[in-house]
């Protein structure tokens, strides 16, 4: 019989108690992953103002809730977690989209006679493009795969840690996340205050930024525990929605060049996580949660990945070649074609390889 973990938060509890043990879909998630994408797809494609940033930060949260949580049941069934298989898994969900992306762009570069970094490349299939993008500067054709780089850290680094911590000292879950929030914080400070480290550098390096995943931990960490599940859903009020989004406001607003390279994405994490509890067991949020069930908004978020893939280094390549104001149409026009064509013909064939190896989310 597998060690026991945690008292797992019982499903009657609440109209929405046991969601983190009992589904392995949550819809609203997708529907959060939407309202990310087009975050930063319409900053991308209309004005810089809009925060797009902030809807990498959305999607970094939703990582961590959502990985912690499966890694957390598969503890909880076996008394171990089978990292093999979680590193095959990952790899066939992220990988052959992106590798299939770089074949394309390198050919349609060169087709178009353009000029192809093989550095850059490199760096984006190895996964250190954030690092690649902090020393060296943007590519001549920018692809957002900084973002692509900080999950997969976290995704080669955080497995281990989690199942070393169950297996040696389970108490201290919650203490040792906390750590890993609070340290790329103290980075950030220390960083912009006595080394002067580049604001680029702040906003793409993993140990910079991993806190913006880690506080989606924290929510799967207290939601899978009865009593801080309890704790959790006294906060899944309207109030608590309301600090939360009061929150992320606050961090959008703030203009102080120190609070925005320390102290902003703690703060968005913080409201994030008031936010998803609330959405995810608000006895108030059920209209919220059924909009973000709407089936359209579930597509979107679908193919959220391959469409962030796709859709800056489509509008940049096909502005070299269509008039501008047939532009912004024309590349949302092709970047949701490819996006969707990479996740029927490349996404949802390795989702059922995954299948395979334990993989039952989507």
């Amino acid at each position: 019989m597998p060690p026991t973990l945690l008292t797992w938060a019982a499903p009657n509890a609440s109209p929405r108690a046991g969601v983190v043990a009992a589904q392995d879909y949550v819809p609203e998630l997708d529907g959060l992953r939407a309202i990310a994408i087009l975050i930063v797809f319409a900053s991308h494609y209309f004005t810089p103002g809009i925060p797009g940033g902030f809807g990498v930060t959305v999607f970094f949260f939703i990582s961590g809730y959502l990985i912690t949580t499966l890694l957390l049941r598969e503890f909880q069934a076996t008394g171990s977690i089978d990292l093999r298989s979680f590193y095959i898994r990952r790899f066939l969900r992220l990988g052959p989209a992106l590798y299939c992306y770089l074949a394309v762009v390198v050919i349609w570069v060169a087709i178009q006679k353009g000029v192809i970094e093989p550095r850059a490349m490199a760096a984006a299939a190895l996964y250190v493009f954030n690092y690649f993008e902090a020393i060296e500067g943007p590519s001549a054709y920018p692809m957002p795969l900084w973002s692509l780089a900080v999950e997969e850290h976290f995704y080669l680094l955080f497995p281990g840690v989690l199942l070393g911590v169950l297996v040696a000292t389970r108490r201290h879950l919650l203490l040792a996340a906390a750590a890993l929030i609070t340290l790329p914080l103290a980075f950030r400070v220390i960083g912009s205050t006595c080394f002067a480290i580049s604001s680029q550098y702040i906003y793409v390096a993993t140990e910079m930024r991993i806190d913006s995943i880690m506080y989606g931990v924290v929510l799967a960490l207290l939601l899978v525990n009865a009593r801080t599940a309890d704790a959790c859903r006294r906060f899944a009020s309207v109030p608590g929605m309301a600090v939360g989004v009061c929150l992320v406001l606050a961090s959008l607003v703030v203009r102080d060049e120190l609070f925005r390279q320390t102290l902003r994405y703690s703060v968005q994490g913080g409201g994030l996580l008031l936010i998803v509890n609330a959405i995810l067991h608000g006895q108030h949020a059920q209209w919220l949660r059924r909009i973000l069930s709407l089936q359209h908004l579930r597509y979107i978020g679908k193919i959220s990945y391959s469409l962030y893939l796709w859709h800056l280094t489509v509008l940049v390549l096909l502005g070299e070649m269509v008039e501008r104001r047939a532009l912004i149409p024309a590349a949302a026009a092709l970047s949701l074609l490819l996006a969707a064509g990479s996740y029927h013909w490349v996404e949802r064939p390795m989702l059922r390889l995954r299948h395979k190896f334990g993989s039952h989310a989507r």
